[in-house]
């Protein structure tokens, strides 16, 4: 049976919102049609009118799942360095907990409209979850070494997670973590596997003003947290610019990067990176940069570079919510030049582009399996979202 859907709006993702158009799907979820009615609709059998906007299904650029189990554990704005130190702490602790918070968080996101999501994984105890989950996985193995004698070890273990992964038929890759917790050697290791598989990349990038510092001269709060964790540290030489110019090089090599955060990049860090629009996405998590640092990126100087951005929600560890609604409207409250259009692009089809599932996620597009969120209370005169604005699967 065809189902025929209309709203206010219709937000395809891919396109210029429709009036008061219709969506049709069958009852495998693809769309059969999408009609734009001009903003006139006439008598239409079996319609089913909502009020608010129709977009795609949402897309989760940057989570973990393993991380859930810190719910409500660590305090807010502490600094990066302090929070990394307290997930250190904590995550080895109520083991017995991980696997039932972990499965919260996949159904919290699938009933907050989220169809596909890329997850971070030191570990596979959340693969079973995302084996068996509706939502669409892509599992980055992240690796963090600063230790050059253990990045063949590092590798090693990345590898056989990986391998665990296409055990399960789950789509992944390996990737570093962040410029601070790789040492060059294994940078050169990741990279040059990369590049044989054609694989790409999520790198937590200038989450701190930190992360800066330590590459600019070797000052900052970094330098004293990781000279106290290897000696090999202490030998290691700033290259005297920002962390994202210096590992452009890596970058340069891989066929797409999704950096995320950026919390703390500059207009010179993105004139640094300008012949490499092709191969980069940046990732926002806003709520979780105010929960973490009380700091937004400049979004406005992201889009205007001419970069493509989309969204994550980062961890239950360091946000209250695993909700790319809630992300929309952190962005629209700082930025309220960002129309809703652009807004809802962030969350569908730019963020189905940056993990490759643009073929079937992102747009409402005929042939495509999208899935169909409503958001309602939206205040139709400016064309926004409200605070009171929710989301339904439909």
């Amino acid at each position: 049976m065809i189902r025929k859907i209309s709203a206010h709006y219709i937000f395809p993702g891919n396109s210029l919102p429709l009036k008061r158009g219709i969506v049709s799907v069958n009852e495998e979820g693809e769309i059969t049609d999408l009609t734009d009615t001009g903003g006139s609709l006439k008598e239409v059998s079996n319609l089913e009118f909502y009020d608010g906007i129709i977009t795609p299904g949402f897309i989760n650029c940057h989570t973990h799942l393993e991380l859930s189990k810190l719910r409500g554990k660590i305090n807010k704005h502490t600094g990066l360095i302090n929070f990394i130190k307290a997930v250190v702490q904590l995550r080895s602790l109520d083991d017995s907990i991980a696997s039932a918070s972990a499965k919260r968080a996949d159904t919290e996101m699938e009933t907050g409209g989220i169809v596909a999501a890329a997850d971070i994984s030191n570990t596979s105890e959340s693969f079973n979850i995302k084996a068996t989950s509706k939502i669409k996985y892509f599992t980055f193995i992240e690796i963090l070494g600063i230790r050059d004698s253990e990045a063949k070890e590092k590798l090693e273990q990345g590898l056989r997670l990986l391998e665990e992964l296409k055990l399960l038929n789950l789509p992944g890759s390996i990737t570093p973590h962040a410029p601070y917790s790789v040492s060059d050697t294994l940078w050169n290791m990741l990279t040059e596997h990369s590049k044989l598989q054609r694989s790409m990349w999520s790198v937590h990038n200038q989450e701190s003003s930190e992360e800066n510092h330590m590459f600019m001269d070797k000052s900052g709060g970094f330098v004293s947290f990781l000279s106290q964790i290897s000696n090999d540290f202490i030998h290691w030489n700033s290259p005297g610019v920002s962390s994202l110019t210096y590992d452009k090089q890596f970058y340069s090599q891989i066929p797409k990067t999704l950096l995320v955060h950026n919390t703390f990049t500059s207009r010179q860090d993105l004139d640094s990176i300008k012949d490499l629009k092709e191969k980069i996405v940046f990732i926002l998590c806003p709520n979780a940069n105010l929960f973490i640092e009380n700091q937004l990126p400049d979004v406005e100087l992201l889009i205007n570079a001419g970069h493509i951005v989309a969204l994550g929600t980062d961890s239950l560890a360091s946000n209250t919510k695993l909700s790319i609604l809630e992300e929309m409207k952190t962005v629209q409250k700082y930025h309220p030049r960002i129309g809703l259009q652009e807004l809802i692009n962030f969350g569908t089809i730019n963020g189905a582009h940056a993990l490759g599932f643009d073929n079937q996620l992102g747009s409402i597009r005929k042939g495509k399996k999208p899935g169909l969120n409503l958001i309602d209370h939206i205040d139709f005169k400016e064309m926004k979202l409200t605070s009171q604005s929710n989301i339904k699967v439909i």
